[in-house]
């Protein structure tokens, strides 16, 4: 009997070795269109995964589906989804997106976030939640997390609490994300590279400050070679919409 019970054991600590917590949240824009989306996250020790699909669960047009896409790139990308993958060893997250059109690079971003815990609490969905400030590139968010479940991760960039996040706004409540299903899953989902979910080649690493002045050099580029041409063409400026207004470098600039 005794055998019986260290086998029932040791079969037991093997597959919770395996499992994988799965976050659902609910991701609700609130801008000049408003976006309704289904993402998830994927979180198993130091790692985690966070997945959206731009055909999951949209409630705005094609148009706009583009629009939302080339944020993450100059170029129309032939990507469905985005993945933020994050190691809080280094606080670095690496995702895929394109230098050029038939050129896909490995952006990695350290982010290194300062919360302010409160005292303030609420119950969301059953788990006792504690309210976090924190300011990140130029917005202000509101987190609800709770020690419940001691993962230090949630969506996009967000992580680095004593707990998971279940709720995360911004000031203005233009940018939402609320959990809305927990549960353990069977997947290799963070054994794979980033170049095997998206099915790409990566041709090149670079860190994200790297990639946003070849942007920034490209812009002026397009826009010195059209003033030469005589042609005026509008070109995204410097000044930045979304959820990160300002980098941490470009704040040491104005200085």
């Amino acid at each position: 009997m005794k055998y019986i019970i260290l086998f029932f054991i040791i079969i037991t600590k093997t597959y919770s070795q395996n499992e994988v917590l799965k976050v659902t949240y609910d991701k609700v824009f609130n801008t000049s269109r408003t976006i309704e989306r289904t993402t998830y996250l994927y979180v198993q020790d130091q790692y985690s995964l966070y997945q959206e699909n731009f055909e999951n669960n949209l409630t705005e047009n094609n148009n706009d589906k583009l629009k939302e896409a080339t944020i993450v790139s100059s170029y129309t990308p032939d990507i469905s989804s985005i993945n933020y993958k994050f190691n809080s060893s280094n606080n670095t997250y690496e995702y895929i997106t394109l230098l050029s059109p038939s050129e896909y690079v490995l952006i990695y971003d350290t982010v290194k976030l300062n919360w302010e815990l409160t005292n303030e609490k609420k119950v969301i969905s059953g788990y006792e939640c504690i309210k976090a400030k924190l300011k990140f590139r130029g917005v202000n968010w509101v987190a609800w997390f709770t020690t419940e479940l001691p993962y230090a991760h949630g969506p996009w960039k967000f992580h680095g609490l004593p707990g998971l996040i279940m709720e995360i706004s911004d000031e203005y409540n233009k940018y939402n994300f609320h959990a809305q299903k927990i549960e353990f899953v069977e997947t290799d989902i963070l054994q794979k590279s980033l170049a095997e979910i998206h099915n790409k080649s990566v041709s090149k690493t670079m860190s994200l400050q790297n990639y946003q002045e070849f942007l920034d050099e490209k812009r002026e580029a397009i826009e010195t070679e059209s003033k030469g041409r005589g042609i005026e063409r509008r070109v995204m400026q410097r000044n930045r919409g979304g959820m990160e207004l300002i980098y941490e470098w470009e704040e040491e600039e104005r200085k």
